[in-house]
């Protein structure tokens, strides 16, 4: 099966997302970009929180972008990543966790 067609069969993680695709668009230095990225890593690897969307470059660039701009790490991840994926409380409260741990 190609990476195109993945998302349709339910692959949640069609594409890797590379850390420094991240850092360049959003004129982030290539640690916190990094972070981001193994933080995406690990949202996608939590099957039992069963999230309907999971972590896309495009939330990974706009944390990013708040983080150059002087953002905290938690909050520009709790911002940019972690609400849009989720309304529910349980799956918010346990990504918030992941997010306050890695930053």
């Amino acid at each position: 099966m190609n990476t195109t067609n993945s998302a349709m069969f339910g692959d949640k993680n069609p594409n890797p997302i590379a850390p420094n695709a991240v850092a360049h668009e959003a004129k982030l230095e290539n640690g916190p970009a990094k972070r981001l990225v193994e933080f995406a890593n690990k949202v996608r690897a939590m099957d039992e929180l069963q999230l309907a969307e999971t972590v896309s470059t495009r939330l990974l660039v706009t944390a990013g972008k708040l983080i150059s701009s002087g953002v905290a790490p938690r909050v520009a991840c709790n911002a940019a990543v972690v609400q849009p994926i989720t309304d529910d409380q349980a799956q918010l409260e346990a990504l918030q966790d992941l997010a306050n741990l890695m930053f």
